[in-house]
């Protein structure tokens, strides 16, 4: 019994040596199943968190794409170039001011009647009426390089009164050349090279008169005078040349050396005349905005206004030495509210050089308007042109008085109204013509009288 039990003892060591053998090996495959498990959910738990990275990517590029698009919707460039419109003017600009282009459009449409006693007796209609676009401008202006240097490219369509006229034998139909065409007004380029000081280059208005200063757009009837347009060639002339100017807050003054008055689109050789100079000064007695005197109404004015101004042209060539010369007063008074006037004085004396008619031709305007709240506005203006009769042919009409009024509707300012006014000339236009204007011609001797209407509407970008 004794040795059975000796052999059993081992036999009991090995079984339970086997059993625990085989729980050891057990609990190291439960732990490699659970190690799996754990590293199977730290994958997924990786995934989803790679997952959550990746959509808030997607909500961060989403934004940033909408940013940038918002950004380049106000710049042009990484430069920080700007576009928008600002104080009525639409541009395009640099961040720092010293890149500025503003492109602008000048548009008039209007309906012309005029009515001319007794020429219909010389054969003619003594009514005329229709449409027309009386001015269609656009251009570019700004400054470049540093808000010191500015310049101004504008460009008008000729509405065809000054064209060649020819008419089509098929169809009888009768047009103007010219109608259509593009003709350059301004092109100029000015510096500021001191505080007070400018030089300016280029093909510009002679500022030898207020009148012709001033901007159609700003006028207060339709168009300019009678007087502006026989004594001042539509007071509209533009020159070649290089100007210097002047300016302080109660002092301004201007001269321009050119090729001669009427020299707009021509090239050095010698025209009409060999050259011309021009001289202006202006004195603001009362006030201290000159853009106030841009325009004739008191429409936006904020303080007084009381400008005197001396001007002359004299252009000189072979056949006729020619002085243009005004003196003109501009009244504003902020205690009258919405009250303005003015009054001018135009000369022109012309020494023929090639005969003994000499002539001078002289006349005077007035004109007042008045705001009655800040879109209606009546107006009134009389003019007087007297022509020296050496230079006429006997027997010629050679006083011109106009009498004008009128009202004005501003839908925004000057930058959209509407204008109405008649004008009577009681001696008719002693054979002048100024279509421009709507003024036809009536007998050169007779004293005929004509009524003219125009209906405007302007609009500028």
């Amino acid at each position: 019994m004794l040795h059975r039990s000796r052999r059993f003892i081992p036999a009991m060591v090995l079984g339970a040596m086997g059993v625990s053998g085989a729980i050891a090996l057990a609990a190291d495959n439960a732990t490699e199943d659970l190690r799996a498990q754990v590293n199977a959910l730290t994958a997924k738990v990786e995934a989803l968190e790679a997952k959550q990275l990746s959509n808030k990517d997607v909500d961060d590029t989403v934004k940033s794409i909408l940013a940038d698009a918002d950004r380049r919707s106000q710049l042009l460039a990484s430069e920080g170039f700007t576009a928008g419109y600002n104080n009525g003017k639409f541009l395009i600009q640099s961040a720092d001011g010293n890149y500025v282009l503003q492109p602008m459009l000048h548009f008039q449409e209007r309906y012309n009647a005029s009515d001319r006693q007794d020429v219909k007796n010389d054969g003619d209609s003594s009514w005329s009426d229709g449409f027309e676009i009386r001015r269609l401008k656009f251009g570019f202006g700004g400054n470049a390089i540093t808000p010191d240097l500015t310049y101004l490219f504008v460009w008008a369509t000729n509405r065809g009164a000054t064209g060649t006229f020819v008419t089509n034998a098929d169809t009888n139909a009768t047009a103007s050349t010219g109608a259509g065409t593009l003709q350059l007004e301004d092109a100029w380029v000015r510096y500021k090279f001191a505080p007070e000081w400018t030089v300016q280059g280029g093909q510009v208005k002679d500022p030898w008169s207020h009148t012709n200063a001033v901007s159609s757009k700003r006028y207060l009837a339709a168009d300019y005078s009678m007087l502006d347009q026989l004594l001042g060639d539509g007071q509209t002339f533009y020159v070649q040349g290089v100007a210097l100017g002047w300016q302080t807050t109660p002092l301004r003054a201007q001269f321009v050396f050119h090729d001669g008055a009427n020299s707009a689109n021509t090239d050095f050789q010698d025209q009409k005349y060999d050259y011309g100079v021009t001289g202006r000064g202006e004195w603001q007695i009362s006030g201290d905005n000159w853009s106030q005197y841009d325009q004739f109404t008191s429409l936006g004015n904020k303080s007084d206004l009381l400008i005197a101004g001396i001007g002359a042209d004299y252009s000189t060539g072979d056949t006729q030495d020619i002085l243009y010369h005004s003196v003109d007063l501009q009244w504003n008074p902020i205690t009258i509210p919405g009250l303005s006037v003015y009054g001018a004085y135009i000369g022109q004396a012309v020494n023929n050089n090639t005969t003994t008619a000499n002539a001078y031709n002289y006349g005077f305007m007035v004109q007042a308007g008045y705001l009655l709240t800040q879109r209606w506005e009546v107006f009134g203006r009389y003019d007087l042109t007297i022509l020296d009769n050496k230079a006429l042919a006997a027997g010629t009409v050679n006083d011109i008085s106009e009498i004008t009024t009128g009202v004005n509707y501003y839908i925004k300012g000057h930058a959209a109204k509407f204008t109405a006014d008649v004008s009577y000339l009681p001696d008719g236009t002693g054979g002048q013509s100024a279509s421009g204007m709507g003024v036809l011609p009536t007998s050169a001797t007779e004293n005929e009288a004509e009524v003219v209407l125009r209906l405007q509407f302007q609009l500028l970008l």
